[in-house]
């Protein structure tokens, strides 16, 4: 039997979600952290004192590039 290996993902912005996705398939003990109360990291707009998008940021690429394989593609938007 193998030991499996355990690693930690800091930070769940994009990327991040990406790598812990990636590492629970390979079979890894994966676990993300994210000091905020949300993952997205500079996708998601905040008024606080850290970098973001601005409330007005509009992305110009599409969900069907952009997209994640794991999730359904929601084509009513």
């Amino acid at each position: 039997m193998t030991a499996q290996i355990t690693v930690a993902v800091i930070g769940l912005g994009a990327a991040g979600l990406v790598a812990l996705k990636n590492l629970k398939e390979e079979g890894f003990d994966a676990t993300g952290f994210e000091r905020n109360a949300y993952i997205g990291g500079l996708w998601r707009f905040s008024e606080d004192d850290k970098t973001s998008v601005l409330n007005t940021t509009i992305v110009n690429i599409s969900k069907e590039r952009v997209g994640f394989h794991a999730f359904e593609l929601d084509t009513s938007c």
